[in-house]
């Protein structure tokens, strides 16, 4: 092969591939997931959530997303959200979903605003509990629990975590 060629084969395979791209998150509006993110995060939590939105974004690969203002709620209307976030961003293995598998590739959380709230009983006691049921709910949403999720690298900006003797 002459190194024209290969400059030209080269060349458009990069010209398909952001062809591809661009095709798919124009065709492809992730905002449309909102509502099946927001049950299976209120699944895996049992709390209720809030997510303004959620778009395409180039920080982490070819299909990462970014989801906007997510807010878990706290367990009593009169404590503060258990989680509060101003963006997340998470990059996701495009080959591992396409073979039904989810592989996070990358996760950031910017500016996490985290309340735990202990109540009489020990606080890593009601984690433990709490979590095991998380995994159930999450492998029953999604089909793979905790123990299956792949995750490459977490990155937190800006965080605060609050422990609360309610």
């Amino acid at each position: 092969m002459t190194p024209r060629l290969a400059f030209l084969l080269g060349a458009l395979t990069v010209t398909v591939l952001v062809t591809s791209y661009v095709t798919f998150t124009r065709l492809v509006d992730p905002d449309q997931f909102r509502p099946r993110v927001t049950r299976v995060i209120q699944s895996v939590t049992g709390r209720p959530v809030s997510l303004e939105e959620i778009t395409f974004t180039l920080a982490s690969g070819p299909l990462t997303l970014e989801l906007k203002n997510l807010k878990i709620e706290g367990e009593n209307p009169d404590e503060p959200p258990l989680l509060l976030l101003e963006k997340t961003i998470i990059g996701v293995d495009f080959l591992a979903l396409l073979r039904s598998n989810l592989k996070v590739t990358s996760l950031t959380l910017v500016n996490p605003q985290i309340n735990l709230v202990q109540r009489g009983e020990k606080l890593l006691k009601q984690a433990r509990v709490t979590a095991r049921l998380s995994d159930y709910k999450m492998e029953s949403e999604l089909g793979l629990g905790l123990a299956d999720l792949s995750l490459g690298q977490i990155s937190i900006q800006n965080g605060i975590l609050t422990l609360l003797n309610w």
